[in-house]
């Protein structure tokens, strides 16, 4: 379910720079799994491509804040297909 709010962080798209959320897909199955702000979108690509940035205070800082909320996220999804998504192979 689209919610006004960050999956992961909690902060409502007003408080968030750019005052807007953006859809979060699995990139291997195209599926939604919800809404964060451009920050936690972010990081969650870092996450997820395993670039591992230790020397980064304010990314594990993030990471271990929101470790628990990052998994669940991570294993949460709507069952809509984003629309922009397109794989070789793969039929909506």
């Amino acid at each position: 379910m689209m919610t006004k709010f960050c999956n992961i962080c909690g902060r409502l798209a007003a408080e968030t720079e750019t005052k807007r959320l953006v859809r979060d897909h699995n990139h291997k199955t195209g599926l939604i799994r919800g809404v964060l702000c451009d920050l936690c979108n972010g990081r969650l690509g870092t996450y997820e491509s395993n670039k591992l940035r230790k020397r980064n205070k304010r990314y594990m800082y993030w990471l271990k804040r929101y470790e628990l909320r990052i998994k669940e996220h991570l294993t949460t999804n709507t069952g809509i297909r984003y629309l922009g998504w397109r794989r070789s192979g793969v039929t909506a």
